[in-house]
């Protein structure tokens, strides 16, 4: 992953598929820092409903590489809190992923044509 200034993210992402979480990428906090420099205005910040209440995140943009597609997304960090790792609906519904329940394991596929 990138921030909007091109520097390359330290290391590689490992983050969770997460049906539940509409957003794009759920960071937490320490690693949001890296991405701040595209951080959107307030105005901006997206607010979710959660089992605890309303939760207020911080935006920026960023691009990620999933396999072979790289796309130009939006990375999220509550502005109250740690936060965790998560890949939300907003990018996985530009992916073709295969879940494997059994396995606790996903991938990425490709479309025939």
């Amino acid at each position: 992953m990138w921030n909007v200034i091109g520097e390359e993210f330290p290391e590689t992402l490992r983050i969770p598929v997460d049906t539940g979480f509409e957003g794009s990428i759920l960071l937490d906090v320490e690693s949001y820092e890296f991405f701040k420099v595209g951080e959107l205005p307030r105005e901006f910040w997206r607010t979710y409903r959660t089992l605890s209440g309303r939760a207020l995140m911080r935006v920026a943009r960023a691009v990620a590489r999933l396999g072979a597609v790289e796309l130009e997304t939006y990375v999220e960090a509550p502005a109250y809190g740690l936060g965790k790792r998560l890949l939300g609906r907003e990018v996985l519904n530009k992916l073709i992923v295969v879940l494997d329940g059994p396995k606790r394991s996903s991938c990425l596929a490709e479309a025939l044509e």
